[in-house]
């Protein structure tokens, strides 16, 4: 059974910020970034913390639109999970989507090639992806993702896969966004 009173504490406590799970559409990414914009700003948090929230948010509702299977006999087509969470010193957003067992594996890559750039390596390799514009077939180049991590600076961008069927798996993203960096200013 789930325990929901533990989770209404930490959506009391501002841990869990923000929650969704449905379909993401364009409308709706409005009101996410409206809402997250608005937290960010009760809790104090600087401009440049909230812009860069911002930034990766858009990024992150905009894979979820172009990127989660609508076609899959799982069940659980079209439909996206985002999570925005306060842990310690930092903001976690999270989502989570179905994708096939193919994008899983260019995916993990991807991801992983990104995460073992410095951040001069991942600036020539933001320049070098837009300048090719080799756009998949669902519109997106990839630059998504080293967008993000090029906004969430230090932090690598966490992932997994659990398979929901023989074609299909559940990826799982972790985005970390730490508060106060003077470099920020």
């Amino acid at each position: 059974m789930v325990d929901l009173k533990s989770y209404y504490d930490r959506m009391e406590n501002n841990e869990i910020i923000f929650a969704y799970k449905g379909i993401v559409t364009s409308e709706l990414i409005k009101s996410i970034l409206k809402m997250a914009d608005t937290k960010m700003e009760a809790f104090g948090e600087e401009r440049m913390i909230r812009k860069r929230m911002y930034s990766i948010l858009i990024e992150l509702l905009q894979n979820l639109i172009h990127h989660t299977e609508k076609k899959s006999e799982s069940g659980m087509e079209g439909n996206s999970l985002l999570v925005i969470s306060r842990i310690a010193n930092c903001y976690q957003i999270a989502t989570g989507n179905l994708v096939t067992r193919d994008a899983a594996v260019w995916l993990k890559s991807h991801i992983d090639r990104i995460n073992s750039m410095t951040p001069e390596e991942l600036r020539a390799f933001y320049t070098e992806v837009l300048t090719n514009e080799q756009i998949s077939d669902k519109g997106g180049a990839g630059l998504g993702i080293i967008d993000i991590a090029r906004k969430s600076k230090d932090n690598k961008i966490n992932y997994n896969f659990k398979p929901v069927n023989d074609n299909f798996s559940f990826f799982s993203l972790f985005v970390y966004i730490q508060p106060t960096k003077t470099t920020d200013k």
